[in-house]
């Protein structure tokens, strides 16, 4: 969905108010044709895990879990879809409400599916409740959408961002996946370094695989602040430049990056300060206490560069050029990160912490050169890129 960002924000801030239906329809599209694939590649998880010698029984029980999971996608990416058209004409509140409603649901139903257990599944119930999430949030959000009048603006004719169906929507489909799969990528390479780091983190132990997880649980806390201002950053600066108003976009781009360093670095103070508190939230474990915090000051000076990598990462969609974003991701935390991180590891001996250097060393580099990349950037070049995009799609 990440193209949608790209071109829905460009075309509301050019007054292209038809066009960005029309994106949101083409989203629509190529994420159920790109899904089924994934249906498929699923119905296979045993055959896969069996290639790597596990356990058939383990295969199995795997097998029927991720069945059972499938249902999540088709809801979840038509709520990711419809909340970024939302979200591209600054209505930011329908998704805040509706996440807000669906998690009691949630919860409600893990009770009932996985501790009360009343379908007998047992951890299948766990699946079965991810499941009723997708539905969960979709079905808010577009009930939201509907009783609170937000669709009626929506069909408005002169403002108005959906006019109904167009097979218009499976045009530009190239072009759209140009911007789509780079944003893709960066996502996708960045969250498999923190999967290498709890593989890797289970040859030091069971202690350091349970440290690793409340250190990887924590970090998604805070990258929620970060992914609020980056979602911000890349509305604000696709409708600027897609209005021609190169200085407005720079200058949103700017106070994004800022209140990400400022937000981020006061969550990552407090982090640190109360490191051991925050800790025993989730183990009273004295080992995995012991092996958390050591690496916790680490992790909070990762965090900040995080949150702005999440940041920078917003406005290159804002402007268009995720690509950017992934080449620097690629050679930032593949080609520095995690080898720094494995040798910090286990040639230097420093365990857990040298893996955690190794990503905080990824991320710093990867947030410098993306920041040295865009002060450097022409914003009226952009600005007229903007333009001829929305031109191209209008014709």
């Amino acid at each position: 969905t990440g193209g949608l960002d790209t071109f829905a924000s460009q075309f509301y801030g050019a007054g292209q108010y038809r066009l960005v239906g029309v994106a949101f329809q083409r989203t629509l599209v190529v994420c159920t044709i790109i899904t089924l694939p994934i249906y498929v590649l699923w119905t296979r998880t045993a055959m896969v895990l069996a290639a790597f010698d596990i356990d058939d029984d383990l295969c199995q029980d795997v097998q029927r879990f991720v069945l059972l999971l499938a249902f999540h996608l088709a809801p979840m990416y038509v709520f990711e879809c419809t909340r970024k058209w939302l979200q591209c004409q600054g209505l930011v509140r329908p998704a805040m409400f509706t996440s807000a409603a669906a998690v009691p649901a949630h919860l409600l139903c893990l009770h009932i599916l996985v501790t009360m257990d009343v379908l007998g599944i047992g951890f299948y119930g766990a699946a079965v409740a991810l499941s009723l999430s997708g539905f969960w949030l979709a079905g808010f959000l577009l009930v939201y959408v509907w009783y609170t009048g937000i669709w009626e603006k929506c069909w408005v004719v002169e403002e108005g961002t959906w006019h109904g169906w167009t097979w218009e929507c499976t045009q530009h489909i190239p072009e759209f996946l140009k911007i789509a799969f780079p944003t893709a990528g960066s996502v996708v390479l960045e969250w498999v370094c923190f999967e290498i780091v709890t593989l890797f983190s289970a040859q030091l132990g069971e202690t350091e695989v349970a440290a690793q997880t409340v250190l990887f649980n924590t970090t998604a806390c805070i990258y929620v602040f970060g992914l609020g201002v980056a979602i911000g950053a890349c509305t604000r600066v696709g409708n600027a430049l897609g209005a021609s108003r190169p200085v407005s976009a720079k200058r949103s781009a700017y106070v994004a990056l800022l209140m990400s360093v400022v937000l981020s670095g006061g969550i990552a103070l407090l982090l640190n300060y109360f490191k051991v508190e925050w800790v025993y939230l989730y183990t009273n474990d004295a080992g995995v206490m012991a092996a958390a915090t050591l690496v916790v000051p680490i992790q909070a000076s990762f965090t900040v560069f995080d949150c702005a990598n999440g940041v920078l990462a917003g406005i290159l969609r804002g402007v268009g050029k995720p690509s950017v974003g992934l080449v620097v991701c690629l050679c930032s935390y593949w080609i520095f990160g995690v080898p720094m991180g494995l040798y910090m590891c286990f040639s230097r001996n420093l365990g857990l912490s040298g893996l955690w250097y190794g990503l905080a060393s990824g991320s710093i580099t990867c947030a410098c050169v993306q920041m040295g990349y865009i002060s450097a950037i022409d914003w009226e070049a952009l600005a007229q890129q903007a333009d001829d995009r929305v031109k191209v799609h209008a014709e």
